[in-house]
């Protein structure tokens, strides 16, 4: 055989083994471009998802900032109401020393909350009560009582001279 045909069998040869290489990179690369389309597939999806999960995590913020004014409200209109209760719990106290409470609370909308001594039952009927009347609802009874127990007073109040010259003179 002559050089040239020699030649020509080699780079045959050569191109044959080039041509098998190309096929096998070409289906590399083809099943590379499956697998790439496959995790590009998965970060879009990955992406949507932590997309997703911003939107919640912002809505969740919004509904947490506003949490510390609503227990903020909520505890302004316990500290009003526990103060509303003190103040009735005060005029009580002071009528039960100078006389019956029930006489005095008599006709007022705190009649109501009176209790039976040693019934713990009853109690908390009363206290429960008071809670379903809210801040604006006991303080409005607080103010009634108030001016009743005032003016009773006051009346009270205008025959103790009487009531103590009729004791000192003993008739």
């Amino acid at each position: 055989m002559s050089t040239i045909q020699s030649n020509t069998v080699n780079i045959l040869g050569n191109l044959t083994k080039m041509n098998t290489t190309l096929t096998a990179v070409y289906s590399a690369v083809q099943s590379m471009g499956s697998e790439l389309s496959s995790v590009y597939n998965a970060v879009s999806s990955m992406n949507s998802t932590v997309q997703s999960m911003g939107s919640t995590l912002s809505s969740m913020n919004k509904t947490l900032s506003s949490l510390p004014g609503q227990v903020s409200t909520i505890i302004s209109d316990l500290s009003n109401m526990n103060a509303t209760l003190m103040k009735i719990y005060n005029i009580v106290s002071t009528l039960n020393l100078t006389g019956g409470v029930p006489e005095v609370l008599s006709g007022t909308g705190a009649e109501r909350f009176m209790f039976r001594a040693g019934d713990a039952e009853d109690l908390v009927g009363r206290v429960e009560e008071l809670i379903g009347l809210g801040v604006e609802g006991v303080m409005e009874v607080g103010e009634e009582v108030k001016g009743v127990v005032r003016r009773r007073l006051e009346e009270s109040a205008s025959r103790l001279p009487e009531v103590f010259m009729e004791v000192l003179s003993g008739d």
